[in-house]
This record gives C-alpha cells, sequence and structure tokens, in this order.
C-alpha cells in the first residue's frame, strides 16, 4: 500500500525540480513572453531569457502568485495525457525507474516529470524525485566536461597561434633565402653565358678564317684580267699562191688564202662558255666552236657543292657566255648574270639546245 506523498503543487518544489521542469517544459521566447503576460521582472525578463527564467523560478517559490497558478493549470491540461498514462501504472518497487516511465520519458520530458512529482505515490515521486537530480548531474557533468573541453581549446588555439607565429616567420625567412637564391642563380646563368661565348670564340676565330680565305679567293679572281691577251693577228703571206696554216685547239687546221675572206675563222680563237644543256650535246657544241675557230668552256649549269665555284671559274675564263634557258637552274642563271655583269662579260640566252642554233647566235652577235 502507498504512503501519500508530499509533492503536488510548484511552491512545494525545491528549485532543482523547478528549475528542471522550467528548462524541459519551456524555451526562451517563452519564458519572455509569459513575463511579459503576467507583467513580471520589467522590461529586462522581456527581453533577457535568462532573467525571465530567473524571475519564474522565483514566482513558483511564491504562495501567492498568479504566474504559479497559470503554470500549474498550463501543465495539468497540456500533459493531462501523460499524467493519464502516469497514474494507471502499477507500484513497482524493485526499480527505482520502471522501464515504462524510461519510455514515457522518450515521448515528452517534462510531462513525465511533472506526472512523476505531482503524483500522490511516494514511489513515483521518488522515481521523479531521482530522475530530475539525474538530469541535473548530467547537465554539470557536461558542464564540467564543455569547460575541459573549452580548456583544451584555448590552450590548443594558444599553441596554434605560437605554431602559426612561427610558421610565418619561417615563411618570412624562406621568401629571402628564396630571393637569395634567385639572385645567385641570375649571376649563375650570367657567368654561364660567358663562359659559353669564351667556348665557342675559337669556333668563330675557325669561320672567321675560313671567310677570309673565300674573300681572298674571290679577290684574286677579281684580279684576273677582265679580257685575255688575243692571239696575234693573222698577216698576209708574201707570195700571193701561199697557203697559211693556222693550228685550231692543237688538231684541226683550216686553209687560209693570203688575198680571201676566211668565214669558218671569225671567233679568232675567242674562248666561248656554254652553261647548261645535256652533257651528250658536249661534242657538238664542242665541233661547232672548233669549226668557227674559238675555244669551248662547258659547264651543265649543276651549282651544288663546289660546282658554283667551277661555274664563276669558266665564266671569268671565257670572252663569250651562251647560257640556255630550257635545261639549266635559276641559281645558275643567277651567277652567270652576276659574273658576266662583274666581268663585263658579252652574256647571250639561248632557249633551243641545238648546235645549229648556237652558231646563228655566236654569228650574229660576232657581226654586231
Amino acid at each position: 500500500m502507498c504512503t501519500e506523498a508530499k509533492y503536488y503543487s510548484l511552491k512545494d518544489f525545491d528549485c532543482i525540480m523547478i528549475c528542471t521542469v522550467l528548462s524541459h517544459a519551456f524555451d526562451g521566447n517563452m519564458m519572455k513572453k509569459l513575463c511579459r503576460k503576467y507583467k513580471y521582472g520589467g522590461e529586462l525578463a522581456g527581453r533577457d531569457p535568462n532573467y525571465a527564467f530567473y524571475t519564474i523560478h522565483q514566482e513558483c517559490h511564491k504562495k501567492e502568485s498568479k504566474l504559479r497558478e497559470a503554470l500549474e493549470t498550463m501543465f495539468a491540461r497540456s500533459f493531462a495525457l501523460i499524467i493519464q498514462k502516469v497514474r494507471a501504472l502499477p507500484d513497482a518497487k524493485s526499480q527505482i525507474v520502471p522501464d515504462s516511465v524510461r519510455d514515457l520519458l522518450e515521448e515528452n520530458t517534462a510531462a513525465v516529470l511533472w506526472a512523476l512529482l505531482t503524483d500522490p505515490r511516494e514511489t513515483y515521486q521518488n522515481c521523479g524525485t531521482y530522475l530530475v537530480h539525474s538530469s541535473t548531474l548530467k547537465t554539470v557533468k557536461t558542464k564540467l566536461v564543455d569547460n575541459e573541453h573549452d580548456c583544451v581549446s584555448q590552450a590548443v588555439n594558444a599553441e596554434d597561434q605560437e605554431s602559426k607565429k612561427r610558421i610565418k616567420d619561417l615563411e618570412v625567412q624562406l621568401q629571402a633565402r628564396d630571393k637569395q637564391i634567385q639572385k645567385l642563380e641570375a649571376e649563375r646563368i650570367k657567368k654561364g653565358s660567358k663562359i659559353d661565348d669564351l667556348n665557342k670564340r675559337p669556333d668563330k676565330i675557325t669561320a672567321m678564317e675560313r671567310q677570309i680565305r673565300k674573300l681572298s679567293y674571290e679577290v684574286d679572281q677579281f684580279r684576273k684580267p677582265v679580257f685575255p691577251s688575243l692571239p696575234e693577228p693573222r698577216m698576209p703571206a708574201v707570195d700571193q699562191n701561199c697557203l697559211l696554216l693556222t693550228e685550231i685547239d692543237g688538231n684541226d687546221s683550216c686553209e687560209l688564202s693570203c688575198d680571201t675572206e676566211c668565214s669558218d675563222c671569225e671567233l679568232n680563237q675567242l674562248k666561248v662558255a656554254v652553261v647548261g644543256g645535256i652533257d651528250r650535246m658536249k661534242p657538238k657544241y664542242k665541233n661547232i666552236i672548233d669549226d668557227m675557230g674559238g675555244q669551248l668552256l662547258y659547264h651543265n649549269g649543276k651549282c651544288s657543292g663546289q660546282r658554283s665555284v667551277a661555274l664563276r671559274a669558266t665564266i671569268c675564263d671565257a670572252d663569250i657566255v651562251v647560257f640556255i634557258t630550257t635545261i639549266n637552274s635559276h641559281n645558275a642563271l643567277h651567277i652567270t648574270k652576276a659574273e658576266c655583269k662583274k666581268t663585263g662579260k658579252q652574256f647571250i640566252a639561248m632557249r633551243e639546245t641545238s648546235p645549229n642554233r648556237l652558231k646563228q647566235l655566236i654569228s650574229s652577235t660576232m657581226r654586231k
């Protein structure tokens, strides 16, 4: 049989009970509204939830307080369903907190605490008292842990600040070292370029010597006479009936009458350079030039490698230059024209490769 309990109203609760029930039942905004509605605590209670909580706590201890009575009515109406469930629970002396009460705590903690503390059975009032103090102990432990965590956080923050400061100092030193390294690298590159120039100097000297030899050769070529010495003119024989034999190219000879003009020796041993054409036509060109009393200098017009030097030498040694345009190269044309202009040689352009056309052009040129 249960004994009668002593808790029936908020004014009979101690401070821990009141604070626990209020903190679970209302939030800060609701506490400020209650103070403004019943005009307790002034403007401060209407603005500060902590002061509103303190004001409501004080009013709950008073025997005559409209706010306390309004809270009890509100709890009785709002927590009616939970109160009925708690009243319907059987008396359980074997457990401080029965399992059925733990299940109800998950639905509404404030309602269960109010129902237990106002229950007429001492067993359930003791259960409510145990739960209130257990909740307070958890809150205090949590606060202590939070304070310890705050202290640790402050210590960690202090270490972080010190580490950040140290890192910043190291970054400044690193930047200074980087600038010094960049300066040394620039000096290394500058000195390396000087070393490279010194290493390349022998190559430059060799190239200059080669250029000097080339220029010396060209000067020697310019110093050669433009027009070679002509052969002695043929003198008529004393006897009108005698024939004068003149050797041409060491092999062929022509008969010249002392009192008649020889049309076959119109070149008079002049040198004719033929540039271009087909190599197999060279013997035919030679026969034509030989028949005209001249000497053939032939170059096929190929200028790769040292052949350009041979072309220039051929042009410089000739008296007349015939350039075949159909079978030739642009480079050969450029070299031939430049050398003829430089040395004052006669330049004849011929499109055909025919030996007869060569003879016609030379004859036409000699008659001018």
